[in-house]
């Protein structure tokens, strides 16, 4: 049985006058009763209905809970709780600033608090995406007593920029990587992966192969290089109309895979960035008459949990979270430089929606027949 990782709260009577302190108390006093930690909480709505309090009140609350590193609130997932962290007796903890992005992933969150309790660092979670938060960032490293900063899905060049420049300490960046900085990043083996995906396709016998990427390449160029790393080393030409950026919405997503899949001759394979483009491409592909898996194959980027029905190059998130910490700790201990890229290995999860070339190419567009 999938184990439950929402909140559920029993016999809390709240009287009108709660304030958002009350519901910060509330809430740790159930996290911890029920053993929440390292799992997410209910949705806001459902939360505001059993505490009995309005959608502010409650988000200054869970804003308390944050500031105390306690959750991480994520804009496309909800609130994570953070993994109970154990004291050393005796000794003192180094502290470790932790600058999260509205894409920060749950599961690599959860990795790295884990190796953080390992390793003894006291991570304190910082929210970048305002201003303040970020002034807040370098206001605790001007006031001393950071030993560490780890950056989770920071794609603000500048920010990492300014931070190497005023801050002599070790940085790490979780998840993405800025190659002309001398700053050490953590990530997926995105490059290897896509070959591993595109080299899946070729070898059922896929020659028309495309890919639906993120709308700015810079952010993630790795994914790119790999697809076409491997199409040339099998002796295809890339064909740049079977390149299409998308933003990070279905519709967009979907609108791109139209694209791809009105051309006159239309790929046969899909590569997507990730899951939700995966699914746009999906209901585009739907909206045609075509079976995935049979008439279109299509394989994405994803983490962790891969869904059976979806071909994916699955990367472990709280694995990159741990070696994140773990180059951390060596880089402020002296045992390693700045700089460099370290990349953790991707499998290929084999689901339903990649299969091999049938029916022909040709037999690929709605309306034609098979004889």
């Amino acid at each position: 049985m999938m184990e439950d990782k929402t909140l559920t709260i029993k016999g809390i009577a709240i009287e009108r006058r709660l304030l958002y302190r009350d519901v910060h108390d509330k809430l740790c006093e159930t996290i911890d009763a029920e053993g929440l930690w390292g799992k997410y909480l209910s949705p806001e709505r459902e939360l505001c209905s059993l505490l009995r309090v309005s959608r502010k009140t409650l988000r200054r609350g869970l804003e308390m809970l944050e500031q105390r590193g306690i959750v991480v609130r994520e804009a496309s997932r909800g609130v994570f709780v953070l993994p109970k962290a154990v004291r050393a007796s005796g000794r003192r903890l180094r502290r470790m600033a932790v600058g999260l992005s509205s894409i920060a992933d749950g599961g690599l969150i959860a990795g790295l608090s884990s190796q953080a309790t390992a390793q003894e660092w006291q991570p304190a979670f910082i929210d970048l995406t305002t201003p303040d938060s970020r002034r807040r960032l370098f206001e605790e490293l001007a006031g001393g007593g950071i030993d560490g900063v780890l950056l989770v899905s920071c794609l603000d060049r500048e920010l990492v920029a300014e931070l190497t420049r005023n801050w002599g300490g070790a940085v790490v960046l979780a998840d993405h990587w800025f190659e002309d900085l001398r700053v050490t990043g953590v990530t997926d083996d995105a490059e290897g992966g896509a070959r591993q995906a595109v080299n899946h396709l070729l070898a059922l016998g896929h020659r028309r192969i495309g890919y639906v990427e993120i709308s700015r390449r810079e952010y993630n160029p790795w994914r790119y290089r790999g697809y076409r790393l491997a199409l040339e080393e099998a002796g295809i030409p890339v064909d740049e109309r079977l390149v299409v950026p998308s933003a990070y919405s279905l519709q967009s997503s979907r609108l791109a895979a139209e694209q791809l899949l009105g051309l006159d001759n239309p790929p046969t394979a899909i590569l997507a960035f990730d899951r939700l483009r995966a699914w746009g491409v999906w209901r585009a592909a739907e909206l045609r008459g075509m079976a995935v898996g049979r008439d279109l194959s299509l394989v994405a980027f994803d983490r962790d949990d891969v869904p059976p029905e979806l071909t994916a190059v699955r990367a472990e998130g709280g694995r990159l979270g741990r070696v994140a910490v773990e180059r951390l700790t060596e880089i402020a201990d002296g045992k390693a430089e700045p700089g460099g890229l370290v990349t953790v290995p991707t499998e290929l999860v084999v689901g339903q929606s990649s299969g091999a070339v049938f029916p022909p190419a040709e037999a690929n567009r709605p309306g034609q027949s098979e004889a």
